[in-house]
């Protein structure tokens, strides 16, 4: 998963998922959708418009946009990047 995301450093379009092996796509693209719901969830929690988290991040607000609204999701070192200002643990299976 990660080998697939990282591929773009700008992130992956769902349509990029089509790479991922059909078996095993539905798992990926499900989890991911999952992942962008916990970003925005916590964004909220902690007060953050997604202007404000683009600014703290120094990224544009359109990429907090797609990845919330499951358009985009980020690459692997945005991911991390992401998760850990958001104070957000991940579990490497």
């Amino acid at each position: 998963l990660l080998s697939v995301i990282a591929s773009n450093s700008q992130g992956v379009t769902s349509k990029g998922l089509q790479r991922i092996p059909t078996k095993y796509r539905k798992d990926v693209e499900t989890s991911l959708k999952r992942l962008s719901r916990v970003i925005q969830e916590r964004r909220e929690v902690m007060g953050l418009t997604q202007e404000k988290l683009s600014e703290e991040l120094g990224i544009g607000t359109t990429t907090i946009q797609f990845i919330e609204q499951q358009r985009r999701y980020p690459s692997a070192p945005m991911l991390f990047y992401i998760l850990t200002y958001l104070k957000i643990d991940f579990l490497a299976k």
